[in-house]
């Protein structure tokens, strides 16, 4: 089985994590904060992903 390692360094997801970290970050924003890493790691995950052409009518 290959093994992949990604390293994001994007700076909104440093930012957050940095966030994330505090020792003063509620429980709600730290759930918050982990939602919004989510959805920007998806956009990394998915970079790869094979598209298609197709013809739409405008």
């Amino acid at each position: 089985m290959t093994k992949h390692l990604t390293i994001v360094t994007h700076p909104l997801v440093q930012h957050k994590l940095t966030l994330m970290r505090q020792k003063d970050t509620s429980t709600a924003g730290f759930r918050q904060l982990l939602r919004e890493i989510s959805m920007l790691l998806a956009y990394e995950i998915t970079r790869d992903l094979p598209l298609t052409m197709r013809g739409i009518e405008t």
